[in-house]
């Protein structure tokens, strides 16, 4: 009888060493589930990450040229008072005859011109030898 019994225990160690190995690998490929969502989670984070750092660094260009676009702006609004000032100055006007009043306005176009094309200078633009390029502009 002894015999019988022992027998009985271990098939039902036996048994139940099976079940836990049963569970052990559901559970086993429910992590593996849960690892690949989060692994796949992760990256797409990150790929919306770097997106948004992309994004980033454009609008931060962009602001830049915004900025010098509107320093450039300013610098042709102070040149176009100036040239109004100097044209509209009553004692200029009678000092100065209508033929020295369209040199002397040239003149100052030119100088305009000049100031012009030195900030575009300024950004580097070349011609095929490596040279600056100097613009003239001519009305």
């Amino acid at each position: 009888m002894g015999r019988k019994h022992k027998h009985s225990s271990l098939k039902y160690i036996k048994q139940s060493l099976i079940r836990e190995n049963e569970n052990l690998t559901r559970v086993n490929q429910s992590l593996q589930i849960m690892s690949n969502y989060a692994t796949i989670r992760d990256i797409e984070s990150r790929k919306k990450v770097v997106e948004l750092e992309n994004c980033n660094r454009a609008i931060t260009e962009i602001m830049s040229m915004q900025k010098d676009a509107n320093d450039f702006l300013q610098q042709k609004i102070d040149i176009l008072e100036t040239q109004l000032s100097l044209l509209n100055n009553s004692e200029m006007g009678t000092l100065l005859n209508n033929q020295e009043v369209n040199s002397f306005s040239s003149a100052l176009m030119l100088a305009s011109s000049v100031k012009i094309n030195n900030i575009r200078s300024e950004e580097g633009e070349e011609d095929g030898d490596g040279k600056i390029k100097i613009r003239e502009i001519c009305e």
